[in-house]
């Protein structure tokens, strides 16, 4: 028969199905995942990016923080805003690599509770490039994620924003790297 159930545990099971099924995050908003070789790998992690990116355009901190980078670009300028971003994250965020032969994604919401936080907060190549990417979308702008690399492999992710290349690993509006070769993939 009918039971009743109490609110808190309906809350508690939504949330719990929630983490479980999230795809691309764990309980602790990070998920190392087994990479594949080649290009194969860099789609499958800009793939998992993309929806980590587009599980946080809504959060409401992700949104203060583009606000508070683009305070002082005038509204409409998509290039100013992007390098603002840009900077902003460079600001807060320190570049630290992932575990050889391991790729770790934090989602854009951990990292920017985080620095709400005042935490000190790192990330490598593909954390910035989604916390880059969660703001500017969440800016109404349409961020592209670009995987480089030379050879079989890809090294490097960044983020492209209004036709700018928005890395805060290197200076602002400059190319990563001579590449041979690149994937790229709208956010």
């Amino acid at each position: 028969m009918f039971k009743m159930i109490s609110w808190t545990w309906i809350l508690a099971g939504v949330v719990l199905f929630w983490l479980i099924r999230a795809p691309g995050l764990s309980v602790h908003g990070q998920q190392s995942v087994p990479q594949l070789p080649g290009a194969a790998g860099i789609v499958q992690t800009m793939g998992l990016m993309r929806a980590l990116v587009n599980q946080s355009i809504d959060h409401p901190i992700i949104r203060q923080h583009a606000a508070r980078a683009t305070e002082h670009v005038a509204r409409g300028n998509h290039k100013e805003m992007a390098l603002a971003i840009g900077e902003w994250v460079r600001a807060h965020v320190r570049y630290f690599p992932d575990p050889l032969h391991k790729e770790n994604l934090t989602s854009p919401g951990v990292m920017a509770a985080a620095v709400h936080a005042g935490k000190k907060v790192f990330g490598d190549c593909d954390d910035l490039s989604m916390y880059v990417a969660a703001m500017a979308k969440s800016a109404g702008m349409q961020p592209i994620f670009h995987g480089v690399g030379r050879g079989k492999q890809f090294h490097h992710i960044y983020t492209e924003v209004a036709g700018v290349p928005v890395d805060p690993t290197v200076a602002l509006g400059v190319q990563p790297f001579r590449a041979e070769r690149r994937i790229s993939i709208k956010v």
